[in-house]
């Protein structure tokens, strides 16, 4: 829809000229698949090379492509009059799919491999998909932030941090300096009461925030750390209550 794109930027525009003091302006999606259905959307897209997308099935390209290209005209207008801004987007639902177009060099992606098996390393057979539109990411862009969901715990003990330290020492080689992971505070809040998460993982959240600096840590080493230095000569005993539980 053209007007839509028109009034898109106007409003992009007065956004920025608003705030200038930000080099980077986020227009993401948010949490859903559903997409307009109308004709004009469900054209198939025909890309450069002769290739046709059609649309498919969740997880096909055809919508993450068709909101790339839409993003690139944003990104060809900020070239053009906000020179050095930049937009964040996020890789994410429809558009976790890598598109089959080219991204603008100024457009960072937050790459959320939301469906992710937490419990074994991004290149375990349960993450397949996820390890495989990774790589695909970064065959089209540099410009990529590893974005998880490490810190969101329950009233229960969530020990990733091991496959935290080994993704992120994986995708560390493939350039990614840039992550981020939901955290619930160390305080009641509005969707659940944070206290509770942090009496059984501080020590998870804790040897995953040391891995930051160096995902090459060993993660036993980092947990032994925390408890002798949090615990004293009790850290023992707490250490065999993490096990036993």
């Amino acid at each position: 829809n053209p007007d839509m794109t028109r009034a898109f930027i106007t409003e992009l525009d007065q956004r920025i000229r608003g705030n200038p003091q930000f080099t980077t302006y986020r227009v993401m999606i948010e949490d859903t698949w559903e997409q307009c259905e109308c004709p004009e959307c469900l054209k198939p897209i025909r890309l450069p090379d002769g290739t046709v997308l059609e649309p498919g099935k969740r997880g096909s390209p055809f919508r993450s492509t068709q909101f790339f290209i839409w993003l690139n005209q944003l990104e060809g207008h900020l070239l053009e009059h906000h020179p050095g801004k930049r937009i964040l987007t996020f890789g994410y639902f429809f558009t976790a799919t890598p598109p089959m177009v080219e991204v603008a060099p100024n457009i960072s992606i937050s790459f959320c491999p939301i469906a992710k098996n937490s419990k074994e390393r991004l290149t375990g057979p349960s993450n397949a998909t996820w390890h495989a539109r990774f790589l695909d990411w970064m065959k089209i862009t540099d410009q990529l932030t590893w974005r998880e969901y490490f810190g969101l715990v329950g009233p229960f003990p969530r020990p990733t941090d091991a496959i935290a330290l080994s993704d992120l020492a994986l995708v560390h080689t493939h350039g990614i300096n840039r992550t981020y992971s939901e955290l619930y505070g160390d305080a009641p809040g509005p969707r659940m009461d944070g206290t509770k998460a942090w009496d059984l993982n501080a020590m998870y959240s804790w040897t995953m925030t040391q891995g930051l600096w160096d995902p090459g840590q060993d993660v036993q080493a980092l947990r032994a750390e925390f408890l002798r230095r949090v615990y004293g000569a009790g850290g023992a005993d707490v250490a065999e209550f993490h096990r036993l539980i």
